[in-house]
């Protein structure tokens, strides 16, 4: 259908003559494989990632350990804000498990894969705010707001 509109062989053929501002990209640059310098690192980076991940788990086990069993910041029967730190950190350390999981499958991969790489930048985002959540609320357990700091 669009053979069919008036003058379009003209455009066509003037597309033909324009010059490119930059070189066309070749597919085999998203393939790891084809960039052996890089390879070193990228998987370098996957086991970064993975090792994370699960550092981030047994991260993720001390908070749900602290806001269900451990005493003093037990959820919710001693402290609001050692419950809260507790909670809060436990959420955002499963979220860094996604997002480091996230880069790994891109960095573990034979190609880029922008869609993992997307979700790990979204939730380490997400993670990030996480953690001012938590800190926000250790601050309260963890500093003496009536000390008299002059004395």
């Amino acid at each position: 259908e669009w053979e069919q509109i008036p003058g379009i062989d003209q455009v066509v053929e003037h597309a033909k003559t324009l010059e490119l501002k930059q070189p066309l990209r070749n597919l085999n640059d998203l393939f790891y494989e084809s960039q052996p310098e890089e390879l070193p690192w990228i998987r370098t980076e996957c086991v970064i990632d993975v090792v994370q991940g699960a550092a981030y788990l047994g991260q993720a086990v001390v908070f749900l350990y602290k806001a269900i069993k451990y005493d003093g910041i037990r959820c919710p029967d001693n402290s609001p804000a050692g419950c809260a730190a507790s909670i809060a950190g436990f959420i955002t350390s499963v979220t860094w498990i996604a997002s480091y999981l996230s880069f790994a499958a891109n960095a573990c991969g034979a190609a880029v894969n922008s869609g993992a790489l997307c979700i790990g930048d979204w939730t380490a985002l997400m993670a990030n705010f996480g953690e001012m959540a938590t800190v926000g609320a250790a601050v309260k357990e963890d500093c003496d707001f009536n000390k008299d700091w002059l004395a």
